[in-house]
């Protein structure tokens, strides 16, 4: 991915300064943030330099910063409606929520700039037959209730490296006997059970493995509680970043830099309200996804908390390099994976099994607490556990040595 510049001008230096150290916390943006207190600082850092994003405070203006190359200008506004704001710039309140600020901002760099501008362009991923009044729906009411129809065949146009073949991942092709040469690494976290650890099992990988690789973390489970442990009601989700898929969106990767949220290293994008978004997505839309996060994005990791509601589990599964499945020693637990391994086979995807790591990792669902989560967990035994996984199946290469001092 390309990198432009963010400035950002404003004499509260305080302001300033949270607010650069919010942008430059979201590695996956596509901008170095320079913070300047003093426009003529600024000036002289511009010289022949292209701003792509310039951030003001209104009374700052001058006709000198008009005369800078810049992409597109953001008013920091106060609600003070004396202000004047400069000429063709976007009124941005200056006192919203950070995560509220990023996503206006990316938002409007995703309509203003053409695509390329600052990252690679993915196709994309077109509705399945019968979706438009649920795309309709779905934009005049986001309640994340709208289905997300299965993707049936790959239209003409679409290029070749982000779909497979539809025979090598439907009915017609159901060995799943290997992933499908994805940019980046898939964990994958699933199982058949509950109450196993799967998906702190999966927070604790993600948290392992982003102090070594750019990681991303997904949670496709239809009830996932993330609302209520994070606090966060109104951001945008992955059934929205779907949703454009669906609609060709072509800016994706910066919609995206406004959707993605930060656990210290790991980013994560929050899963739907509604888990019924998910339902019907097929493996092709989830392999164009896992395309877009390693491609476009610059993901070297994407561990994912699979659901047990996914249309197509062993589909999304076969996109896997690494399964792990937590597993339990009572006797319904075992009946439970042995039905579990005898579905896979029947079903044509007996060669996962190669894939297949059984885990047990420890009961820490006493410990978990909205205040500090997910770090508290990363920490403590189950972040151990995770970390011991991380160097004996190296999933990070040489690079997991650097573990080996803290197990």
């Amino acid at each position: 991915m390309q990198s432009g510049i963010c400035a950002i001008c404003d004499t509260d230096t305080a302001y300033l300064a949270r607010l650069a150290a919010f942008l430059e916390n979201r590695r996956h943006l596509p901008f170095e943030v320079q913070p300047f207190s003093d426009p003529e600082a600024l000036c002289q850092f511009a010289g022949n330099r292209r701003l792509e994003v310039l951030m003001i405070a209104p009374g700052l203006w001058s006709e000198e910063l008009r005369k800078l190359d810049t992409g597109v200008v953001f008013a920091l506004w106060q609600g003070n409606e004396v202000e004047k704001l400069p000429e063709g710039s976007i009124r941005l309140d200056k006192y919203q929520s950070a995560d509220a600020l990023l996503r206006r901002v990316m938002d409007h760099c995703a309509e203003l700039f053409p695509p390329g501008r600052l990252e690679e362009t993915v196709p994309s991923v077109p509705a399945g037959p019968g979706d438009s009044e649920g795309i309709a729906a779905r934009s005049a009411n986001l309640q994340h209730m709208g289905s997300l129809g299965r993707k049936q065949s790959v239209p003409p146009g679409l290029s070749a490296p982000v779909y497979q073949e539809e025979s090598a991942l439907t009915a017609g092709s159901m060995s799943g006997e290997t992933a499908p040469g994805l940019p980046a690494k898939v964990i994958g976290v699933y199982s058949p059970l509950g109450r196993c650890g799967k998906t702190t099992l999966a927070l604790c990988l993600g948290m392992a493995l982003a102090g070594e690789k750019k990681t991303i973390y997904l949670n496709l489970e239809e009830y996932h509680g993330f609302s209520f442990l994070t606090g966060l009601t109104e951001a945008s989700d992955l059934s929205d970043l779907l949703y454009l898929m669906r609609a060709g969106e072509p800016n994706l990767p910066l919609r995206l830099g406004g959707m993605l949220q930060s656990w210290d290293d790991l980013d994560y994008l929050p899963p739907p309200f509604s888990g019924y978004d998910l339902k019907d997505v097929g493996a092709l839309e989830w392999q164009a996804l896992m395309r877009l996060l390693g491609i476009s994005c610059g993901y070297e990791v994407i561990v994912v908390d699979v659901g047990t509601r996914l249309e197509d589990v062993f589909g999304f599964l076969r996109c896997c390099d690494h399964i792990f499945v937590p597993a339990l020693e009572d006797a319904f637990s075992k009946v439970k994976l042995r039905q579990f391994e005898e579905n896979m086979e029947a079903l044509g995807f007996g060669r996962l099994r190669e894939r297949i790591r059984y885990v047990h990792p420890p009961d820490v669902s006493g410990q978990i607490r909205r205040g500090g989560f997910p770090g508290r967990i990363a920490r403590g035994q189950a972040g151990q556990y995770a970390r011991q996984l991380v160097l004996s199946e190296k999933l990070t290469g040489e690079a997991g040595k650097r573990w080996q001092g803290r197990l």
